[in-house]
């Protein structure tokens, strides 16, 4: 079993000392321990990175440039008129 096997969603995963550890069988107690420790390090190598689920949403063809400009700008507008979380 891989790790993103038992995550929600249609996921493309990339291999980190997270994802080996898991696939080398460590309990998920101490997965969560070494990915928090990471977090607070700042560790990439403990970061799980999933990429892919939100591609349904794009409607035209651009540079990934274009639409990370695109959400951050939208994002920054967003927060400045302190508008609320959407729900999905």
């Amino acid at each position: 079993m891989r790790l993103y096997d038992s995550c929600y969603g249609r996921v493309t995963q990339f291999p980190t000392g997270t994802v080996e550890d898991f696939e080398k069988g460590l309990p998920i107690e101490e997965l969560r321990s070494k990915f928090m420790e990471g977090v607070y390090k700042g560790d990439p190598d403990r970061m799980v990175v999933w990429a892919g689920t939100g591609v349904g949403l794009m409607n035209t063809i651009q540079p990934a440039k274009v639409s990370d400009y695109c959400v951050l700008s939208r994002t920054i507008h967003l927060k400045a008129n302190n508008f609320p979380a959407r729900k999905l």
